[in-house]
């Protein structure tokens, strides 16, 4: 009966350090670590992050940019030939 509530006690013990664990990972997840800058090696990884960060950045204006220009310019075709279908029906 003692080795049953010593089992009992256990998984109980095991029950309460995996809630704990579960928990402490749903805080790590929630929330991002962030560096205290007064060393040079997390500095120098904020200075990393920040510099790929605006390299995604570029990469996603210039490719907004490039299909702007692209769509502007299917614009201006299908301007030209509207107004050549018309020029074409009045004559």
């Amino acid at each position: 009966m003692k080795k049953d509530l010593n089992v009992l006690a256990f998984f109980d013990t095991l029950l309460l350090i995996y809630f704990i664990l579960t928990l402490l990972l749903d805080m790590l997840n929630r929330y991002e670590y962030i560096p205290s800058l007064n060393d040079i090696r997390s500095q120098r990884a904020v200075r990393i992050r920040l510099e790929t960060l605006e390299k995604l950045e570029r990469k996603r204006q210039e490719k907004l940019k490039g299909e702007r220009s692209r769509r502007e310019k299917q614009e201006v075709k299908e301007k030209e030939k509207e107004l050549k279908k018309r020029q074409r029906l009045e004559v």
